[in-house]
């Protein structure tokens, strides 16, 4: 193994030095939408579009006098702005063997080299390009997204423009009909300036030609050993044209290809590709550097098409209304169904949220309250859909109970009794029919024991020592369904 790392130090470095220029056309230059822009070179960070426009006027021939035109050469100025960017990354060539480099040694068993360095490079580059190809038409610099952020890209150029033509879709229009109506907004000066070109994301690309198809009746004639992913738009001179930058985005663009300007630098040798070997923490230091930077010199010849939202569907939901929970603390589930058959979601009101709570499992709604110990309390939790795109709720009234009434005791509520020792039995009647509960709770009382049977209070008593004073205690009658009583039993004084 410590062969094939030697084999690998010597001969990465080799590889980029020897295809620098190779490489570094195809980071700047190599997306598929940078092919039908106009290049321009040269750019550090800022530069001018100059493009001139000239309009001849025709005069009356007759006659040797020359008279120049006054006007009729306009100069159209617009500033394209480049964002820096660069990829730098460690490889370790142990994490290789037995992987990657380990497929590549029996693919090239017969060489000398081992070439594994040109698969890197070349898997670098398909994904700078997928990204740069994104960056072209997504690129916003206000963007959290780290591949978006380096500079603006055309879609956001042309929002922020109030001359771009702008074209809706309905729903239910294919991609045909789509692309058909963004070549009918072309304005006939932009037919006239060049080719046109239609990008649409990749789906789209996809279903046009699919539609294509269908529309020549399956006398289809194109490419027979590969997808294509630009095709001429039947009866025109329009290009559609497919692109991963505009994918699953719900967006078309169109203009004339002269119109699009991709700036970069290249003539100032900017752009670095290296691959450094460090021989202390034995990694290979990758690092790919370059600018770009995109804008339009007509905006009024951009024509920008966004599919609108589509029609929510509309769900039902069935369960239970209104949900009666008991004063105590507790839990109680619901099952609600979707008419779509999806899960459901449950929201409480802000102002229930101290004694309310509702979790979902699925169909199944858990409310949970805590112990309510007031008035009876009531919220309304709205059940809805949680599928997507999809609309629908039911408004569920949530009431808890307020606790129940407690129960009276009857009988007497003071008792005196002899200072000698014995006892007293008094009879006692609650308005619930409970059982009651008797409890000394005088503190230092231990002269006075009560006991109860059949709701009957045995009071026993010590005696009194001679010449002691007079003596008090309370005991508290309590039933388990919340009534309370107390009696005041006093004890008369010793002789």
């Amino acid at each position: 193994m410590e062969d094939i790392i030697n084999i690998i130090v010597s001969s990465l470095p080799d590889y980029v030095e020897q295809n620098r220029d190779v490489i570094i056309r195809r980071v700047v230059l190599g997306g598929r939408t940078v092919s039908h822009m106009v290049p321009q070179p040269g750019i550090k960070t800022k530069a001018a579009i100059n493009y001139l426009d000239v309009d001849p006027v025709f005069q009356d021939g007759r006659g040797c006098k020359f008279t120049p035109q006054e006007g009729g050469i306009e100069l159209t100025q617009r500033e394209i702005e480049t964002g820096i960017i660069k990829v730098e990354f460690e490889i370790c060539p142990d994490t290789l063997l037995g992987k990657y480099a380990e497929f590549l040694v029996k693919i090239h068993a017969d060489e000398q080299e081992f070439p594994f360095e040109r698969f890197i490079m070349e898997d670098t580059l398909a994904k700078i390009d997928l990204k740069l190809e994104k960056a072209i038409w997504q690129g916003d610099t206000l963007s959290d997204n780290a591949d978006l952020n380096k500079f603006d890209g055309l879609l956001k150029l042309a929002a922020n423009e109030d001359d771009t033509i702008e074209v809706s879709f309905d729903q239910a229009d294919s991609a045909w009909a789509k692309i058909k109506k963004m070549i009918l907004a072309l304005p006939d000066e932009a037919l006239e300036a060049g080719r046109t070109a239609v990008f649409v994301g990749t789906e789209i690309f996809r279903n046009f030609m699919l539609e294509l198809v269908e529309k020549n009746f399956y006398h289809y004639d194109g490419a027979h050993d590969e997808a294509p992913m630009e095709w001429i738009f039947p009866g025109t001179n329009t290009i559609v044209v497919a692109t991963p930058g505009l994918s699953r985005t719900g967006k078309m663009y169109a203009t004339y290809e002269r119109n699009m300007y991709y700036g970069c630098d290249l003539i100032n040798a900017k752009e670095e590709v290296k691959v450094i070997w460090d021989e202390k923490d034995g990694v290979f230091a990758v690092k790919v550097k370059w600018n770009s930077g995109v804008q339009t010199a007509f905006p009024d010849m951009v024509v920008v098409g966004s599919a609108g939202s589509p029609a929510p569907v509309q769900v039902t939901i069935q369960g239970a209304s209104p949900v009666a929970l008991a004063a105590g603390a507790g839990s109680h589930n619901e099952t609600y169904a979707a008419s779509d058959g999806g899960a459901v979601l449950a929201s409480v009101p802000a102002s229930a949220a101290a004694w309310l709570s509702a979790a979902v499992n699925g169909n199944i709604v858990t409310f949970t309250v805590l112990e309510n110990s007031g008035e009876a309390r009531s919220a309304v939790v709205r059940i809805s859909t949680a599928s997507e795109g999809a609309e629908g709720y039911k408004d569920v009234t949530v009431n808890q109970a307020a606790p129940a009434e407690a129960p009276t005791i009857s009988g007497a509520g003071s008792l005196s009794v002899a200072n000698t020792s014995g006892s007293n039995n008094r009879a006692y009647a609650t308005s619930d029919g409970s059982a009651i509960e008797a409890e000394v709770v005088t503190e230092g009382a231990d002269w006075l024991t009560v006991s109860v049977e059949n709701n009957v209070v045995t009071f026993t008593r010590t005696a009194q020592a001679a010449q002691a004073p007079e003596r008090t205690a309370s005991v508290a009658l309590t039933t388990a369904t919340g009534g309370s009583k107390t009696v005041t039993v006093t004890q008369a004084a010793g002789e």
